[in-house]
């Protein structure tokens, strides 16, 4: 299940209101849109279980006289199925992305120029080629650091010297 980011172009919005902070935070905090989806998601699923758990499968049991140790892996499969039941057919992820639409427009209040950007859009190199050419880039960049640490040590010991020698005429 894909989910976009909340991604605002401040240069192009022509208008803010007063909430759109709560977006620009979101961002500065690195939260997305998926991760807040996939947090409620988790907790809705997680709820449903504890209800399926306490209610329905303890009813279950009762009804059918078992003994809790002689039937947990039949009771979890169902546990399971009927959690599946409840997801099915997208309708769960319907109900996200109605959440994600009302929270874009009635509690982020995002501008209507708002650019949706895809989470999985990372620099990856496509060939292995680009990837050595890449090691090697950092390799060098690790050989001039080391020399530029060398330098400010070398002038770091000569300020030293300089010092012990001009204490000397004191």
């Amino acid at each position: 299940m894909d989910y976009y980011s909340f991604n605002i172009d401040e240069t192009e919005c022509s208008s803010y209101n007063n909430n759109t902070h709560l977006v620009r935070q979101f961002n500065f905090f690195q939260f997305s849109s998926s991760q807040v989806l996939e947090t409620f998601r988790t907790i809705f699923t997680d709820s449903w279980s504890i209800v399926i758990q306490g209610t329905t499968i303890h009813l279950l049991r009762q009804h059918l006289n078992l003994t809790e140790m002689r039937m947990n892996k039949p009771i979890d499969s169902l546990k399971q199925a009927l959690i599946d039941r409840l997801l099915q057919n997208g309708k769960f992820d319907l109900i996200f992305h109605k959440a994600q639409k009302h929270a874009n427009k009635f509690i982020f209040h995002v501008p209507k120029n708002l650019r949706i950007v895809d989470e999985i859009q990372e620099d990856v190199p496509d060939d292995e080629d680009d990837i050595w050419k890449r090691i090697e880039e950092l390799e060098q960049n690790i050989i001039f650091l080391r020399v530029k640490i060398q330098q400010i040590k070398k002038k770091q010991k000569n300020a030293k010297f300089y010092e012990e020698f001009l204490s000397t005429f004191d």
